[in-house]
């Protein structure tokens, strides 16, 4: 079984929160989702991954961050439009949990200048 793997790094961008989206007018939602699918596709083209389209897939997304750790459940819904860039961007196929898993996790940085998102796909089968 091939296992392709890679990790995408955005650095001095973090998810919002499911608090700062939620309630928001759907333009608003749309504008994260196309800021994260520009943040992917720039980070693709740097890294040389060209639309793997992978069907199965275990992703971990890390958000490094000067600010408090957010609530699990936020962070977790915030990272909604991310997962919806990946699949925009030919990434993964769909990020139906059936075919995907998905890790959250949160570090604290000791500058704001460290401030990231770290994102490793690999392909599962």
């Amino acid at each position: 079984m091939a296992v392709t793997s890679f990790k995408l790094i955005a650095h001095g961008v973090t998810p919002k929160s499911l608090n700062q989206t939620l309630g928001k007018h759907w333009r608003a939602r749309h504008r994260e989702t196309k800021r994260w699918r520009e943040h992917i596709g720039k980070l693709c083209m740097v890294h040389g991954v060209s639309s793997p389209k992978l069907e199965r897939a275990k992703i971990t997304i890390t958000r490094l961050s000067f600010r408090p750790i957010k609530d699990h459940d936020n962070f977790v819904g915030g990272c909604k439009p991310l997962l919806d860039a990946l699949v925009t961007c030919e990434i993964i196929q769909d990020d139906d949990r059936e075919l995907i898993t998905v890790e959250y996790k949160q570090e604290k940085v000791r500058e704001k200048v460290l401030e990231a998102t770290e994102i490793v796909i690999e392909s599962v089968g």
